[in-house]
């Protein structure tokens, strides 16, 4: 496999975080509102169409990206982390930098096998979810990683070297393996209405070439190989769609239906202008249906892509660049053994004695370290279960704040960047929650800040 792909594992305790220990029902089955994705393909044309509303906990809506070109031949979708909450509404703002980020190495890495660029695609999505699973329970004991809103539905589809059409997917939830906190893969949960076109194409489970040994999960990801019949994977609020697809003839009035109905009847393929707006009268169909109900949770203008004759024809609206994302690459540092310094040279970060390739924005996990007589940075860190003696801590605000309780601060000064925002609650948990021989930002010492309100 010519993509890079990193392997990272945080070893957690169990007690850290929370996982109902009910069997969840039919509707906990997955990521059940938020979008509407819509994947169609017959011999050589592939469709995708999807909805772009965010709604936030005000009821606000807001546009949000959920289809993605990956390269000239390869499009994905995702379903799911558009929770109204903190932690989700942050996982939704950072699939697509991640996706951003995927394509580019992609792209320099020459054309590979549609199946190489299925799994290093999902592998690395794997890894930056397992990163900000971590962070985001380091920062909250209470965090409930049995959540069903922090399940994705991830597909990918595209053609091959040979220009067959080829559709993966993985559904990726927060579960323990072997003890760990981590991402893993589940079977996709059938919808109510699964229509007779889901089940058209060939079907194969991809193998999982890890050198280490570890696999997404004993669930996936699966591979569809699309035939002549029309082939169709619905993904999120999947009911209207698949309801429709499976009983056509019911929706006379539904003309992009009917137009399906006719090419059945006909016994030829959708044309490519049939397959896209049949793909848009599905989502449409969906807006329509949430407008009714009052829950409004799909919605927006409709992204569409379309793939013909091996080549894209119909890009979706390309992503720009933030440093949202970034943060969820980094590295893993793990420590045997206590480090003195005695110097103004930090043991970490880029000038560090020990670690040196963290990026500006980079958050790199850190466990076990015992730190004596230093000076070190909290920015791009998340430190678990370390001990700081005698030490100079300092936190300027150029990444998120990951300092949880599991740490021990012991006769250690801490020092705050002068627009490091003091009332911040993560701020206030850093002053407040340790034992500091002093606390201060620029040139003020900061004395009185815990017994403010707002202090935690």
């Amino acid at each position: 496999m010519k993509s890079a792909v990193r392997h990272c594992f945080l070893l957690l305790p169990l007690a850290a975080f929370l996982l109902p220990a009910q069997t969840p029902n039919k509707q906990d089955q997955g990521p059940l509102h938020g979008t509407v994705n819509v994947i169609l393909a017959n011999g050589h044309t592939l469709v995708a169409a999807t909805d772009s509303r965010l709604t936030d906990a005000a009821g606000q809506h807001h546009p949000g990206t959920k289809l993605y070109k990956i390269n000239d031949h390869t499009i994905a979708t995702m379903a799911g982390l558009y929770e109204d909450s903190d932690s989700t509404k942050a996982l939704a703002a950072l699939i697509p930098q991640m996706m951003l980020e995927f394509s580019y190495h992609d792209l320099s890495s020459g054309r590979i096998p549609f199946y190489d660029t299925a799994f290093a695609l999902f592998s690395e999505i794997k890894f930056k979810l397992d990163r900000h699973l971590h962070a985001m329970i380091a920062d909250d004991p209470h965090f409930q990683a049995g959540n069903p809103n922090l399940t994705l539905e991830l597909t990918i589809a595209g053609y091959d070297f040979d220009n067959s059409i080829k559709i993966a997917e993985i559904t990726l939830a927060p579960g323990i393996k072997n003890g760990q906190i981590e991402y893993i893969s589940r079977s996709r949960q059938l919808g109510s209405y699964t229509p007779p076109c889901a089940f058209t194409a060939g079907f194969d489970r991809l193998p999982e070439p890890y050198s280490n040994g570890r696999a997404l999960s004993d669930n996936g990801p699966v591979m569809f190989t699309v035939k002549s019949t029309m082939f169709c994977e619905i993904a999120g609020l999947r009911d209207i769609p698949e309801k429709r697809l499976a009983s056509p003839a019911s929706y006379p009035d539904d003309r992009a239906l009917q137009g399906y109905v006719r090419a059945q009847s006909e016994g030829r393929e959708l044309t490519e202008s049939e397959l896209r707006a049949l793909a848009v009268d599905l989502v449409d169909k969906t807006a329509a249906d949430e407008s009714r109900s009052g829950r409004n949770w799909v919605g927006g203008e409709v992204e569409v892509a379309v793939l013909s004759d091996g080549r894209m024809v119909e890009e979706p609206k390309p992503l720009q660049p933030t440093a949202e994302g970034s943060a969820l690459s980094g590295n893993a540092i793990q420590f045997g053994s206590p480090v003195t310094c005695g110097s103004t040279r930090p043991p970490l970060g880029p000038d560090g004695f020990y670690f040196a390739t963290q990026g500006p924005v980079g958050i790199s996990e850190v466990k076990a370290l015992s730190l004596s007589n230093c000076y070190q940075g909290l920015d791009g860190f998340l430190f678990l279960n370390s001990t700081f003696v005698d030490s100079h801590l300092s936190y300027l605000g150029k990444s998120p704040l990951l300092f949880p309780g599991t740490n021990v601060v012991t006769n250690s000064t801490l020092e705050l960047g002068t627009d490091v925002d003091v009332h911040d609650p993560a701020v206030h948990n850093l002053i407040c929650n340790f034992h500091w021989k002093s606390v201060s930002q620029g040139t003020k010492e900061l004395k009185d800040e815990c017994s403010k309100e707002g202090a935690q």
